[in-house]
This record gives C-alpha cells, structure tokens and sequence, in this order.
C-alpha cells in the first residue's frame, strides 16, 4: 500500500507537468500567430497609405493639368482696361527742292519725338526718290502727319489705318495670369512631391505653364509698343526736267529718209561683199556644171 502512494503521486505530477506543457505551448502559439497577424495588418496599412498618397498625388497633377481649361479666365480688373489702338498712315508726294526738303523733313520728325527707323534713296535720270519708314509717338501722329503733307509740292497719296486690338490684349493678359495662377499650383504640388518621378513630372508641367507665360507677356509687350508709337511711311521724290526735242519738217523728213535709204543699200552691198566665198564657189560649181553638160551632150550626139 505505501508503495502505490508514491506512484500515484509520480503519476500525477507527471500528468499535471504534460498539461501545463500544452497549455504553454499554446499560449506561445496564440502569441505568435496574432504577432504574425498583427505585422501582416501593419504591412498592409502601409500599402494602403502609400496607395491612398499616390492617388491624392495624381489626382493633384491632374487637377493642375486641367487647371487652365477647368478654371474661369483671370481678367484683369475693368478700371485698368484702356482701349489699344494701333495707328499707321502712308503719305506720297512730290517736292520742289529736293535737298532741303529732305533736310526739314528730318527736323519736323525731331520736332515730333519722333525717329527713321529704315531709310531707302534711288537717283537715275528721271528722278530723285526717297521712302522712309518713320515713327513717332501715338500722341504726336495727327500733328507729325499733318506737317510732313506740308512739304508736299503735289500730294499723291494719303492714307490711315487704325486698328483695335482691345480685345486681343485683354484676353492674351487674362490667358497670362491663368496660367500665372497654375504656375503657382505647380510650385505647390513640387514643395509636397517626395519621389523623383513626380517631381521630373511637375517640372516639365511648370516649364511648359512657364513658356507660355514669357509667350504671352512678349505679345503684349509688341501690341504695347504698336498702340504707343504709330509708324508713317513716307515717300518723296523730285522728277528732274526732260529736254524736248523739235520734230523735223517734210523736207527734213525727207533728206532723213534718203540718208536711212543710202545707208541700207550701203549695208546691203557690205552683206553681199561679206559673203564672197559663197558667190566663188557657186560660180564654180556653175562653169563646171555647164563643161559636164557639154560633154554628156557632146557624148550622146557621137552615139546616134
């Protein structure tokens, strides 16, 4: 009896030591797998993240590529619009004094604030011409054109043009700050893009939105220039005087037409003297072309 006691007991121990075992081992097992699941939901959410910034990014550049047709265009405010005329005449006269015309002709556009922007004389033995293109200040055209027809001697041509190019500038300003507008979009996106890819990408946008801008601040500069300094384009010129000559009488007519006649029976005699080896050799192949026939003839007579 008291040696069953201490293997009841030895059994015992050893079946509670066996359950503790498992229920050890099971622990470590619910340990790892909800260790395993909770790195695997960690993995995961980062994929989700990086997806969800990805998407906000495209949907950015998207956004920023559809920014000039999507958003209204940026007029500038009305107070500052002014009209834009752009005002060119062209005047043709003849003068007196050439020299001095000429000559006050560059004082009066002096006068007028004005400059010779190109410049052209021809002289031959009808005329003396010069053509200048002329410009001068917008506020100064009607005085400035005004004095330069006072020069003329006879006035030939005289005409102006005037263009309004309002409309054209104010929507190439307002395209301009659009796209000033989207160029400050695409610094803002470039400040938050984080991988090499995208920046390269909103570069190229902002180079291309950046063209356009210098594109359209070049036209309204030109269009600034136009409407500010009108162009005239001058042509002058002094014809010279011809001398008239008398026209013959009859008998002067008629000694004239003797004279063109001699001359042509001379030339004609001169012609035929020209062509002597062609008379020598007809008259050659003439004397042989007859002893030939005598002789044929000559010939049939002793036959018969």
């Amino acid at each position: 009896m008291i040696t069953r006691i201490p293997i009841i007991t030895l059994v015992c121990f050893l079946v509670l030591t066996g359950c503790r075992q498992r229920q050890a081992a099971a622990v470590e097992a619910q340990v790892a797998a909800s260790a395993r699941a909770e790195e695997e939901a960690a993995v995961a959410s980062k994929q989700m993240l990086e997806a969800k910034d990805d998407m906000v990014a495209a949907n950015s550049y998207a956004l920023a590529d559809l920014a000039i047709q999507a958003a209204p265009p940026v007029a500038p405010p009305q107070a500052t619009i002014t009209q834009k005329i752009i005002r060119n005449a062209t005047v043709s006269f003849s003068v007196d004094n050439y020299e001095k015309i000429k000559a006050q002709i560059r004082q009066s556009i002096t006068g007028h604030k004005g400059y010779i922007s190109s410049e052209n004389e021809t002289r031959n033995d009808l005329e003396a011409r010069t053509t200048m293109q002329v410009r001068v200040p917008a506020d100064k055209f009607d005085a400035c054109l005004a004095g330069l027809a006072g020069f003329a001697k006879q006035l030939d041509e005289k005409n102006i043009t005037s263009e309004d190019v309002t409309k054209q500038y104010v929507d190439t300003e307002a395209r301009m700050l659009a796209r000033k507008a989207v160029e400050q979009r695409y610094l803002a996106i470039l400040q938050k893009a984080g991988k090499v890819e995208d920046i390269l990408a909103v570069e190229e946008k902002l180079n291309e939105t950046r063209e356009e801008i210098e594109a359209a601040e070049a036209s309204l500069r030109y269009m600034d220039q136009q409407v500010a300094m009108s162009t005239i384009t001058l042509n002058f010129y002094q014809p010279f005087a011809q001398t008239v000559h008398n026209t013959p009488g009859f008998f002067g007519r008629l000694g004239i037409s003797l004279k063109e006649g001699w001359n042509n029976v001379l030339d004609a005699a001169l012609g035929v003297t020209a062509a002597w080896p062609a008379w020598l050799l007809l008259i050659v192949a003439f004397f042989a072309g007859k002893r030939i026939y005598k002789r044929f003839k000559k010939e049939k007579t002793v036959a018969v």
